[in-house]
């Protein structure tokens, strides 16, 4: 079909939709789009099961006790605002700054009663300058990596140092139930030992489901961009459309965040992905392009990774049980050095090691 070359096909398509709303799309990546309803709801009884299993239900029913952590990019000079302008206008412009690209990654941590634990600001340093300390909200976590992503080491860092002394210091009830993508940034040996002893539950979403699982991807960050660039925005005209550097970074992104994180909207994003209440009927499966029943074994989530902080082993809650553990041990032998992996293998039943790997002995399996 041709349409004219003139305006004559746009004016009959804005007689058509005169108010013309601004639409969306969502790009999943192929991942996430075999996701199916049944690999969700198979995840659901996974969890379910290890906490009816571990007498750990009441965890489950009290939303001061849930909680989720996601990392999102905040970029230095973000898209600018849509702008209104005459008809026919060929040439808008908006000036920028030279680093329109630079993003740096802030970990935002939730709970299901909208309380809100510290945030952590990653820093793409070797060493972090003295002069970016003072700019950081107190109470936060302060990270820095080389690539300024999230790392093991980070993670560990911010639940050891921050988040734990958080739950201390607000006398929330252990143990605690801790929702998070179970990306290899995330979950390390020295961590899962760490959560074991203090009575944090790591708990693995469903991967390439956090579209559907995630409350702050589903509730929170999205609106925060918005909110993201009116703060940017206003930044640079209060400071003659200077731009923003790393050291005006953090008190912005608090700005944002007080701005976004808000009481109802977390609660409403714990609700629709089914982890407060929790259970599989409240979440929003439209979200889902395949609906069949035929998913892989890696869509289903048929894995042991789900859940790592109680025992050496993971309750799945399905006859895959030995298949199971034996993914989980090729999982946890990917994350040792060769020589520590080897060390294992010879020890038998019995470890004369260094005490300091005894723990990750009886948690591998050997």
């Amino acid at each position: 079909m041709v349409f004219p070359e003139k305006d004559g096909f746009l004016s009959l398509w804005r007689g058509i939709l005169p108010f013309q709303g601004e639409l969306f799309r969502i790009c999943l990546p192929t991942s996430r789009s075999h996701i199916t309803e049944e690999a969700v709801r198979a995840w659901f009884n996974r969890v379910h099961s290890y906490f009816e299993q571990n007498n750990l239900l009441d965890v489950l029913e009290d939303p001061s006790r849930i909680f989720n952590c996601d990392e999102t990019g905040f970029f230095l000079c973000p898209k600018g605002k849509q702008v209104l302008v005459r008809r026919g206008s060929k040439k808008v412009y908006s000036r920028v700054a030279n680093d329109e690209k630079e993003c740096l990654t802030v970990l935002v941590n939730v709970s299901a009663d909208a309380a809100i634990a510290p945030p952590m600001v990653l820093y793409p340093y070797k060493r972090l300058p003295k002069n970016i300390v003072p700019t950081v909200p107190s109470g936060w976590g302060i990270g820095h990596t080389e690539s300024g992503w999230m790392n093991m080491a980070a993670f560990y860092e911010y639940v050891a140092n921050c988040f734990y002394p958080w739950l201390i210091q607000h006398n929330i009830q252990f143990p605690v139930a801790f929702f998070l993508d179970g990306h290899t940034s995330h979950i390390s040996l020295p961590l899962t030992v760490f959560c074991k002893e203090k009575g944090i539950i790591l708990i693995a979403l469903l991967p390439n489901a956090t579209h559907v699982l995630q409350p702050l991807d589903v509730s929170v960050f999205r609106p925060e961009k918005g909110t993201w660039r009116t703060v940017v925005h206003d930044f640079r005209v209060q400071n003659n459309f200077a731009k923003l550097r790393r050291i005006d970074f953090a008190p912005q992104v608090d700005i944002c965040l007080k701005k976004t994180l808000v009481s109802q909207t977390i609660k409403n994003g714990f609700q629709c992905c089914g982890l407060y209440p929790f259970g599989p009927d409240n979440v929003n499966y439209d979200k889902l392009l395949t609906k069949n029943a035929n998913a892989t074994s890696e869509e289903s989530g048929d894995n042991a990774d789900d859940i790592s902080s109680h025992g050496s082993s993971t309750v799945t809650g399905n006859e895959k049980s030995v298949d199971d553990t034996e993914k989980f041990k090729q999982q946890f032998e990917r994350r040792l050095s060769p020589e520590v992996l080897l060390m294992f293998q010879k020890s038998g039943s019995v470890w004369n090691g260094d005490e300091t790997y005894k723990n990750y002995l009886s948690f591998g399996g050997y």
